[in-house]
Order: structure tokens, then C-alpha cells, then sequence
């Protein structure tokens, strides 16, 4: 039953995530090759999961990346506005989640962050077309966090 559920919550996620993404899509800042990050993670996220469940190297070698993000989060505020920065930011901390294990609190960092991105749209001035993101966005959202309030019970019946 709990892999079931665990199913299902991943592909709400996956939707969710989307659904941050095709919000960026609506702005006249961005374009559907910004699409290329959420499929890229999503066609990953099998492997990260394996490697990170594997290998404790896998870890290393990602924390390494995120030094080198932040190293590079200087030089690309230097050449881009504030907010794209932050999407950038907001992207980075959402595919790392991705491709790693998931709990409870990567679940909720995961929506988070496509809220963010959904959130970061509606500042950039959106075609009427983000009307369709926000219905997929909320449908998703909620679908997805009575997926994890399931599986967070049905973790906790378990254990007892």
C-alpha cells in the first residue's frame, strides 16, 4: 500500500514541478527551453535516488557541486537581474532534491520551491495563459500533500 502511495506522490511531484517550470514559460523572460531542467531531473531522478541509497561518494560529489554553485552565484548575480538569481537559486536547490532520496522534508522543499517558481512568474508580468498553471499547480499541490500526509501515516502506523 505504501509503495502505492509513494507512486502516486511521485508523479504528483513531477506535475508540480512542471507546473513551476511552464509558469516561467508564461513570462516574456523565459522560453519553453527553460522545459529542458525539469525533464533532464526528471529522467535522472531514478538514478540520483539509486546512487545517493548505493553509494555514500554520491553525496560528496554533490556537496562539492553546490560549493561550486555558490562560488558561482557571485559571478552570475554580477550578470543577470536579482530575481533571475534567484530562480536560478530556487531551480538549483529543487533539482538537488530531485536527485536525491526523498523524506518528508525533501517533499516539502520540492513544493516549495515550485511555489517559489510559480510565485517568481506572476512578478515577471505572465501571459492569461498562467490561468492554466495556477489550475495545474493547486490540483497538483493538493493532490500531492495528501499523498505525503498518507505516507507520512502510513510510515508512522508501521513503525509502531
Amino acid at each position: 500500500m505504501l509503495r502505492k502511495i509513494e507512486r502516486r506522490l511521485k508523479f504528483a511531484t513531477l506535475i508540480l514541478v512542471l507546473s513551476g517550470y511552464l509558469a516561467l514559460t508564461t513570462t516574456f523572460s523565459y522560453g519553453v527551453d527553460i522545459l529542458i531542467v525539469p525533464i533532464a531531473a526528471i529522467m535522472l531522478m531514478p538514478l540520483g535516488e539509486w546512487l545517493d541509497r548505493r553509494f555514500p561518494l554520491y553525496r560528496r560529489i554533490t556537496s562539492a557541486v553546490i560549493v561550486a554553485f555558490v562560488a558561482g552565484a557571485f559571478v552570475i548575480m554580477q550578470r543577470v537581474t536579482l530575481l533571475d538569481a534567484v530562480i536560478a537559486l530556487v531551480m538549483f536547490i529543487q533539482v538537488y532534491s530531485l536527485l536525491h532520496r526523498k523524506t518528508v522534508r525533501s517533499y516539502l522543499h520540492i513544493f516549495l520551491m515550485s511555489f517559489f517558481l510559480v510565485l517568481a512568474a506572476t512578478a515577471m508580468t505572465p501571459r492569461p495563459d498562467i490561468a492554466f498553471v495556477f489550475l495545474l499547480f493547486l490540483l497538483s499541490l493538493t493532490w500531492g500533500m495528501v499523498l505525503l500526509e498518507m505516507l507520512a501515516a502510513g510510515h508512522v502506523e508501521s513503525a509502531s
